[in-house]
């Protein structure tokens, strides 16, 4: 009889280990509501990992969001992405232009290998997303390109809007890591291959002659599907070779 339930357990145990497929969680590795004021530089955001500080320039805050004290530049966060895992970044932008038609300005989110003080579309910038002048939104796609990918309309009076830049790096591969760009939780650019060897040293906001501000900044990670395909396949080996050793 009890050798009976013990089988009976372990079955039960093993289909339900092969029958489960968890849902990833994502884990915040950044997250910043901008509540306090002072400058954006070596400031610590609400939630951080390693007690990383921002590195601004011209960015500060006002006790609800970042915004620009003068010019403009970056506001930046170390980063770099580890392959297998899948990063969201994201924040609510509310850029302001001096004129329409003027492609000079921007207003941008995204990954980059850029200081504090550089523009933003020098180097390789290799995933963002943004406004420009005419409410372009665009990824960029190799080395020192601000080629559009995508647009989702022509600049009026932009509202606050929210922006995802979703970078997959679950492959080996990391040229053909890719990029997505959501725009309040729609789907704007499809993922799309970098193309190319990225460097990735932070993850920021930037801004070039644009004023407005930026809020609900967060960067979280979802590890790939295997790595709990896995967990579930040990547990359930273990289940039958504890089977195994009882018959």
């Amino acid at each position: 009889m009890k050798q009976t339930t013990i089988k009976l357990l372990s079955a039960l145990t093993l289909g339900a280990a092969l029958a489960y497929t968890p849902v990833a969680s994502a884990a915040v590795i950044y997250q910043d509501n901008f509540n306090r004021t002072g400058n954006l530089n070596g400031s610590t955001p609400t939630i951080t990992t390693g007690g990383n500080t921002w590195s601004s320039a011209n960015w500060t805050t006002n006790g609800t969001s970042a915004t620009l004290a003068s010019g403009g530049w970056l506001g930046l966060l170390a980063f770099t992405p580890t392959v297998g895992s899948t990063y969201t970044l994201t924040a609510t932008l509310n850029p302001t232009f001096s004129a329409v038609g003027n492609p000079t300005e921007w207003f941008v989110l995204g990954f980059t290998d850029r200081s504090a003080t550089d523009s933003w579309f020098a180097g390789n910038t290799t995933a963002s997303a943004g406004y420009r002048i005419n409410g372009e939104t665009f990824a960029l796609n190799g080395p020192a390109t601000g080629g559009s990918l995508g647009s989702f309309g022509t600049y009026t009076a932009l509202s606050p809007q929210t922006i995802s830049v979703i970078l997959d790096a679950t492959d080996a591969n990391s040229a053909l890591w890719t990029t997505e760009v959501k725009v309040n939780g729609a789907t704007m650019i499809s993922p799309t291959a970098l193309g190319f060897t990225p460097t990735i040293n932070y993850v920021g906001i930037g801004s070039g002659g644009a004023g407005g501000f930026i809020d609900d900044f967060s960067l979280t990670v979802v590890p790939e599907p295997s790595t709990y395909a896995l967990v579930v396949g040990g547990i359930a080996t273990l289940l039958l070779r504890r089977r195994r050793i009882q018959a």
